[in-house]
C-alpha cells in the first residue's frame, strides 16, 4: 500500500461551513427527491448514521450480513444501547418512508453506498484487518451502477481507500471512478452514548476522490450537520480520523505512565494533576484510569503504527502508549492483590466483585468491545479469583460468558473480599458504600478505579480499606 501513500495528497486544501440547516421532509427537499442510501454494516456507526438520515427524511436501506440482526430491527430492536436510539427507531418506523432491512445486497438498492463495517487489529503482528472493507467493497461493486456515489465511513490506513477500495470497485463493476461514480472517505467521530447528538452537531470531514466526488458527499452531509470540512483528499481525511483517536490514546497513556511511576514512589497522582490543571488553562492532564478500551481508541494507534511502518516510521511512540494502556488492568489487579496480602488473604479463593463491564460509563453504553474489565477479569480468573459482576446496561448472560456470576451490588458487596470500580458510569458514582458494607464481620478491599470517590472519606471506616489507580 505504500507505494501510493505519497499520491494526490496536495489535492483541494478546503475548509468550509455549510450555511444550510439541517433539512428533514417538513422542510427543504422532500423524501421523493432525496436520494436513496445504502449503508453496509449495522453496528455502531452504521445504525446510528442510518436512523437519522431515515429519522431526516432520507429513504434508507440498511444491509447487514447477520440475519438474526436484520430481524431485531425489523421489530424496532436495536442490538446495543445507544440514548435515545429505541425511541428514535420506534418514530422513524412511523414516518412515511421507514428504513428498510435487508441482508446482503444481492442487488441495486440505492443511489448512495455507505461502508461502516469493521477494521479489527490482528493479533499477534498487530496490524488492521481490512477482510470486511474489502467484502463490504466487492458487495457495492456487485451492485454499483453509473452516477452513484460511495462513502467509505471506516477506520481504516492512510491509502486503504485509493489502493483497496478502488480497485475492488472498479475491477468487479468495470466503471469507472470519477468518470462512472463517485466516491469519498468521510470518517464518523461520534463518542457511544451521544452518537446521535453529535451527528447532527460535530463538524464532519470530507475526503473526496476529486471535487465533485467531495461536493456530493458535502450534498449529503449539509443536511445533517451544519459544519463541513473538506480536507482536499481522500488520504488528508483518512489521517485525521486515525490522528484524533492516537492523540486522545496518548494523552491517557501519559496519565497512566505517570499514575505507576507515583504509585512506586509513593504518590497519590490524583490531586497533583487537579492540581496542576487548576487555573492553568495550559494544561488538561487526565486522571488515571484503569485502563482505556473500546473499539476505537485500542485499536486507531495500531493503525496509525502501521502507517508508520508503510512510510518507514518508527512507531514506537504509538505502540508503547496502547502497551501502557493494556497494562492498567493488571496494575489494578495487582494492587488489588497487595492489600488482600496485608489483611491476610491468600491470592486463590477470594471473591471479587467487578463492577462495570462495558468499556465506558460516561456517556453510558452496553458495549464490552475491547473493555478493559475483559483483561481485568481474565487476571482474576488466573489468580483462581472467585468472580462476581455488575454492570447496569450489559446483560447478566453476556456477564456470565466470561465465567463470571451476575449478581445485584448489594449481594456483591455481601460476600466479596474486594469491590473493583472499573467504569464511571453514575450508578456507581452515587453508591452508600457504608450502608453496603455494615454488618459485615471483615473489611472489605475498595479499588475506586475512576476516582468516584476519596480516600478520605473512608480513612477511619473499619469495614473498608479504600485504594484508587
Amino acid at each position: 500500500m505504500s507505494h501510493n501513500l505519497n499520491a494526490n495528497l496536495n489535492g483541494r486544501n478546503m475548509s468550509q461551513q455549510s450555511s444550510r440547516p439541517p433539512l428533514s421532509h417538513e422542510h427543504g427537499a422532500p423524501p421523493s427527491e432525496l436520494p436513496t442510501v445504502g449503508i453496509l454494516g449495522l453496528g455502531y456507526v452504521g445504525l446510528t448514521l442510518s436512523t437519522v438520515l431515515a429519522d431526516i427524511g432520507f429513504p434508507v436501506v440498511g444491509i447487514d450480513r447477520n440475519d438474526v440482526l436484520i430481524a431485531d430491527l425489523k421489530q424496532g430492536k436495536p442490538h446495543f444501547h445507544e440514548k435515545g436510539l429505541e425511541q428514535m427507531l420506534a418514530s422513524v418506523d412511523q414516518r412515511p418512508r421507514p428504513p428498510r432491512y435487508q441482508v446482503g445486497l444481492p442487488e441495486p438498492c440505492a443511489d448512495i453506498y455507505i461502508v461502516t463495517v469493521g477494521t479489527p487489529i490482528q493479533r499477534p503482528s498487530l496490524e488492521p484487518n481490512l477482510d470486511y472493507v474489502r467484502t463490504a467493497t466487492r458487495e457495492v461493486a456487485g451492485a454499483l451502477r453509473r452516477g452513484n456515489l460511495v462513502i467509505l465511513r471506516s477506520t481504516v490506513p492512510v491509502g486503504t481507500t485509493r489502493n483497496v477500495v478502488i480497485p475492488v470497485l472498479e475491477q468487479t463493476s468495470g466503471l469507472k471512478v470519477g468518470v462512472d461514480f463517485d466516491l469519498a472517505f468521510c470518517p464518523e467521530r461520534t463518542i457511544e452514548g451521544k452518537a446521535l447528538h453529535e451527528l447532527r452537531e460535530l463538524p464532519q470531514i470530507i475526503g473526496g476522490y476529486n471535487e465533485a466526488s467531495a461536493e456530493r458527499a458535502q450534498e449529503l452531509f449539509a443536511r445533517v450537520t451544519l459544519t463541513i470540512m473538506d480536507l482536499g483528499s481522500i488520504e488528508a481525511a483518512e489521517m485525521l480520523k486515525i490522528m484524533d483517536n492516537t492523540y486522545r490514546d496518548m494523552m491517557f497513556a501519559y496519565a497512566n505512565q505517570v499514575a505507576l511511576i507515583c504509585n512506586a514512589i509513593g504518590l497519590d497522582m490524583v490531586p497533583i494533576v487537579r492540581a496542576a490543571n487548576q487555573g492553568y488553562n495550559r494544561n488538561n492532564i487526565p486522571v488515571p484510569s484503569p485502563g482505556v478500551g473500546g473499539a476505537c481508541l485500542s485499536k486507531d494507534p495500531y493503525i496509525l503504527a502501521s502507517v508508520c511502518r508503510q512510510a518507514g516510521i518508527d512507531p514506537t511512540l504509538f505502540v508503547k502508549g496502547r502497551a501502557v494502556n493494556e497494562f492498567m488492568p493488571i496494575h489494578t489487579v495487582r494492587r488489588v492483590y497487595e492489600a488482600l496480602g496485608k489483611l491476610g488473604k491468600g491470592i486463590s479463593g477470594g471473591t471479587v466483585l467487578v463492577l462495570g463491564f462495558a468499556f465506558k460509563g460516561k456517556p453510558e453504553t452496553s458495549d464490552m468491545r475491547d473493555s478493559p474489565t475483559l483483561d481485568l477479569v481474565l487476571e482474576l480468573l488466573r489468580r483462581g479469583a472467585r468472580v462476581l459482576g455488575h454492570d447496569p446496561l450489559v446483560p447478566g448472560g453476556e456477564i456470565e460468558a466470561l465465567g463470571v456470576e451476575p449478581v445485584s451490588i448489594d449481594e456483591g458487596f455481601a460476600v466479596a473480599d474486594a469491590a473493583i470500580l472499573m467504569i464511571d458510569h453514575p450508578i456507581y458514582a452515587d453508591l452508600n458504600l457504608p450502608a453496603l458494607v455494615d454488618g459485615r464481620s471483615r473489611p472489605i478491599i475498595v479499588m475506586d478505579g475512576w476516582h468516584l470517590y476519596g480516600a478520605m472519606e473512608f480513612h477511619n471506616h473499619p469495614n473498608i480499606v479504600y485504594l484508587s489507580v
